[in-house]
């Protein structure tokens, strides 16, 4: 079985503690959340969310190893520039996934690299204009 540690900041210290506690169980793991506090980027909830769904994703599509390794190298970054660094393959289902687009042109997302990192991965017009998807300027 192929495990993904994925730590958000309140929990980055216990990585090493989560991480021991599953070696030795002849288990892949993949270490794609935070490691230690203060690393940057600082995944939140969210992201680390989003991270989940992605490699969810990945296997559901059954994918190489190799694509999950270009994945998780992919993670120690803001999350704007994860969503321009991952394959259409991973991104694209993941954002025509139902209620996503109100989730973050509609919802309490205030990262606006984000919002279009997504609206230049998206081909949808209502995503690549955060007005026309109903986002009101700050």
């Amino acid at each position: 079985m192929t495990i993904a540690i994925i730590n958000e900041t309140s929990a980055a210290d216990r990585n090493e503690d989560i991480r021991k506690a599953l070696e030795g169980r002849n288990h892949r793991l993949l270490n794609c959340g935070m490691k230690k506090s203060g690393e940057e980027p600082q995944l939140t909830y969210i992201q680390t969310g989003f991270l989940s769904a992605l490699l969810l994703n990945l296997r559901s599509q059954q994918r190489s190893a190799a694509l999950l390794s270009e994945t998780s190298q992919c993670v120690h970054r803001k999350m704007s520039e994860i969503v321009m660094a991952l394959p259409d393959e991973v991104v694209l289902p993941v954002l025509g996934f139902p209620g996503v687009r109100d989730l973050i042109f509609d919802g309490p997302i205030n990262d606006n690299e984000l919002k279009k990192a997504i609206g230049v991965r998206s081909s949808a017009p209502s995503i690549a204009v955060g007005a026309s998807a109903g986002q009101t300027s700050t």
